[in-house]
């Protein structure tokens, strides 16, 4: 069986461009080499699965659809902030990583919150994690 990839990483906004992008860069690398059981990646993201997330996030009567570069964007206003869900293009009909950026104010400054959760082979969702950061550095 797979083990799913996760991520969570907590990124002030307030700093300089090139500095977010070392830190990007280093955390993506060391995020690369690392998985965690499932059971611990559930808790994280509030879903048991991938379909599960997205499934209850479409009916949420705040949620904006939206799709970019074939991933499907599912915003909406949470506690803390605004949660952006980031669900990675079909293949097969299955969409299998979803990333959840979490956006808040904090001490003067933004902070943003990446975690998430992908149910194919770690080269895959190794992939879909490169495709989330180029997609969002654009």
């Amino acid at each position: 069986m797979l083990e799913p990839f996760h991520e969570k990483v907590r990124i002030k906004k307030n700093t300089s461009d090139s500095l977010m992008k070392i830190k990007r860069l280093l955390i993506l690398s060391a995020l690369l080499l690392c998985s965690v059981s499932y059971s611990a990646i559930a808790n994280w993201i509030n879903y048991s699965s991938v379909s599960d997330a997205l499934e209850h996030l479409q009916k949420a009567p705040s949620a904006t659809v939206t799709k970019k570069q074939g991933w499907l964007i599912i915003s909406l206003a949470e506690n803390e902030g605004l949660a952006v869900w980031y669900f990675s293009p079909e293949h097969n009909a299955v969409r299998s990583a979803v990333f959840k950026k979490l956006i808040t104010e904090k001490g003067g400054g933004i902070e943003t919150e990446i975690t998430s959760l992908c149910e194919a082979s770690k080269l895959e969702c190794e992939k879909a994690t490169r495709e989330f950061y180029e997609m969002n550095d654009q």
